[in-house]
Formats: structure tokens, C-alpha cells, sequence
């Protein structure tokens, strides 16, 4: 039997896909702060674009260009504080190009996380082997079956790590991390195939686990559950993605007695506090 010293110097097969994710939710953490850089100052309405104008009149505006030596200039009216057609089509290309960065962002976290979820699932298949009774039945990708192949790998890892059951059910975020995951795969479809709208039936199938509380979206009784994340909510999503990361890197890697320090292998800092 080894020691303990041996048990801590064992490399951990699930780390390279670990900081693999961590790196992938720096890039997600990144685009978030551009999306919100670029559109920071992107009003929310018509009427708050108005509140930016002054209601003063100016005494009068240069008006020829040409003449440096004798400018003419013209008397202005009162600001006018109605937005014209043009004006508020601008405002909403601006808002939903800036809705669409955002769901971008949370759909890439989704795909990040799915991926991670999948890898860790194939290492332990490789690791644990059908021998040991695990993988006996292969994972379907086929879109007649129930669950999809991101579902039924994170099932197969909560059978191999019970401590992921536990922290999914009671946690520090207080959330019941199964449900939402769940929810959040039904938000990136409707993300990639939808144009960022939930079926009625997908709505009703998931608004009583949290779906707008945690994605918040407005529904709309001919099209559907449209969503509208804001940059608090996107923001919550990739950190709740990542800390599920976590959770699942730490229940697999203690069940099958691995160090699951945030360090790498050979002591290195992982990619995403670099």
C-alpha cells in the first residue's frame, strides 16, 4: 500500500482538463468585460438617452463652414426631447447587439462546461474500466434519446463521486445545482438554434427551477420566452459554471483518491490564476 507522501506526488488525470476549463472560463470572463466595456455607455432606453441632453437652448450654432473670416451662424429652438424613428432604431441595434454578446458569453460557458464535464467522464470510463462495473453502457449522442450525452456523463460522474450529489443539493450558493445546470442546457440551445428564445413548452417545462430568476427574459405570448440577460446575471452564470467546475473536479478526483488542490501536478499555478 502507499503512503501518504505517494498518495499527495500522484499526478491527477483529471487536471489537465481542469485547467483546461479554467482557462477557457478566463477567455468567457474576458469577453464579458469587453462586451461590457464596448457597451457601457449604450443607454437602456430612449428616454434615458433623452435625460443626457440638456434642456437648454444654445444661443446659436456655427452654420458656414467655408467662411473662416465671417462664420454665419444660426439661432437654435429649444432641444427638442422627443427621439425620432431613426434615433430609436439605433437605441434598440445597440441594445440587442449588446443582449446578444451576452448570450454568446453564456452559451460558450455552457459549451465550456459541457466539454469539461465530458472529458472527466471519459477519463474516468478509461480509469475505472468496465471490469470495475462502470461503462458497461455506452453513452448515446443520437437525437431520438432522452437525455443528451452532456446529461448522462455528469450522471455517470455523480454515481463515481457522492460528494458532487451533496454539494449540488447544499451548497454555499444555496442552489440546486442539478436543476440549473438543466436549465442552463435549454438556455444555450435556445442561445444556438432559437435565436435566444425558449419554446413555450421548454418555458413551462422549466420556470419552476429558477429559469427567471437565474436568466432573466421577458414572455411573449406569439414567440415565446425571449431572454435578456443583463451583465449581473451573465456574471453570475460563468462564475456559477465555474464553481460547479470545481465541485465536480474536487468530488472525482478525492473519490478516486487524487490531490484536488488548485496547484498542478508538479506544483504549477493553474492557467486561470496566471
Amino acid at each position: 500500500m502507499k503512503g501518504p507522501q505517494s498518495q499527495e506526488n500522484r499526478k491527477n488525470p483529471y487536471y489537465p482538463a481542469f485547467d483546461l476549463l479554467l482557462a477557457k472560463f478566463l477567455a468567457v470572463d474576458q469577453a464579458l468585460n469587453v462586451a461590457e466595456a464596448a457597451f457601457g455607455y449604450a443607454t437602456e432606453s430612449p428616454d434615458a438617452w433623452l435625460g443626457q441632453i440638456s434642456d437648454k437652448p444654445l444661443s446659436h450654432m456655427l452654420a458656414d463652414i467655408c467662411d473662416d473670416r465671417n462664420p454665419g451662424y444660426v439661432k437654435l429652438i429649444p432641444s427638442v426631447r422627443v427621439p425620432d424613428r431613426e434615433t430609436e432604431l439605433l437605441l434598440r441595434t445597440v441594445r440587442d447587439f449588446r443582449t446578444q454578446s451576452y448570450l454568446w458569453v453564456i452559451a460558450r460557458g455552457f459549451e465550456a462546461f459541457r466539454e469539461f464535464v465530458q472529458s472527466v467522464e471519459a477519463e474516468l470510463r478509461d480509469s475505472v474500466g468496465v471490469s470495475a462495473g462502470y461503462g458497461r453502457k455506452p453513452i448515446t449522442d443520437t437525437a431520438h434519446h432522452r437525455e443528451s450525452r452532456f446529461t448522462q456523463a455528469l450522471k455517470r460522474i455523480r454515481e463515481a463521486a457522492a460528494l458532487l450529489v451533496v454539494c449540488e443539493k447544499s451548497n454555499a450558493r444555496k442552489m440546486q445545482l442539478q436543476q440549473w445546470v438543466a436549465v442552463a442546457e435549454a438556455v444555450r440551445n435556445a442561445v444556438a438554434h432559437n435565436e435566444g428564445i425558449l419554446r413555450k413548452a421548454d418555458y413551462e417545462r422549466y420556470c419552476s427551477s429558477g429559469l427567471e430568476e437565474h436568466f432573466p427574459g421577458e414572455l411573449e405570448e406569439d414567440t415565446g420566452y425571449v431572454l435578456k440577460p443583463t451583465p449581473e446575471s451573465t456574471a453570475k452564470t460563468i462564475r456559477t459554471f465555474r464553481e460547479y467546475g470545481v465541485a465536480v473536479y474536487k468530488a472525482i478526483s478525492e473519490a478516486h483518491g487524487f490531490p484536488a488542490a488548485l496547484l498542478g501536478p508538479d506544483g504549477e499555478i493553474t492557467t486561470w490564476r496566471r
